[in-house]
């Protein structure tokens, strides 16, 4: 069996991340107001502007004994974490600097949003939380997150 888990797309109702460096399925916002009513969704939350969705087919993934991995959102973690006690967080972190630097990039907010978005409130880790440090290249967040799954699959 495959230490890797199932690696769960967002559903979103915004395509700003259609350069292809984030995976998500796009919904108009109709569409996802709809699904987040009919209860289409395990987690939803809204962050930056912006509504995010994971649906709830990661059930049916979890009862075949997978993993499944998910970008969440770290004001909804409490959530998350009641609905399932025994979630394991995967908490990314970078550098400021790197970040200001990765939003600037992208394109997707203003100069006075980014500045915003830096000066908020960013929570702690959970405890138990395995820190991922995302402040050098791409390759090496990913090799530590490899690394996680190696080490943590049933």
């Amino acid at each position: 069996m495959s230490v890797m888990p199932v690696l769960v797309a967002w559903l979103i109702p915004h395509n700003w991340l259609s350069g292809g460096d984030e995976d998500h399925v796009y919904l108009c916002q109709r569409l996802f107001d709809r699904a987040a009513q009919d209860g289409s969704f395990l987690f939803k939350w809204h962050a930056h502007g912006l509504s995010y969705g994971i649906p709830t087919s990661v059930l049916d993934d979890l009862k075949s004994g997978h993993d499944v991995l998910f970008n969440g959102s770290r004001h909804a973690l409490a959530d998350m974490q009641i609905e399932f006690p025994d979630l394991t967080v995967i908490w990314v972190t970078v550098s400021i600097d790197m970040l200001a630097s990765r939003l600037a990039n992208r394109g997707r907010e203003t100069d006075e949003a980014i500045k915003n978005r830096l000066e908020r409130y960013a929570p702690s880790p959970p405890k138990n939380a395995i820190i991922i440090d995302n402040s050098g290249a791409l390759s090496g967040a990913v090799d530590q997150l490899v690394n996680v799954f190696r080490l943590t699959s049933h």
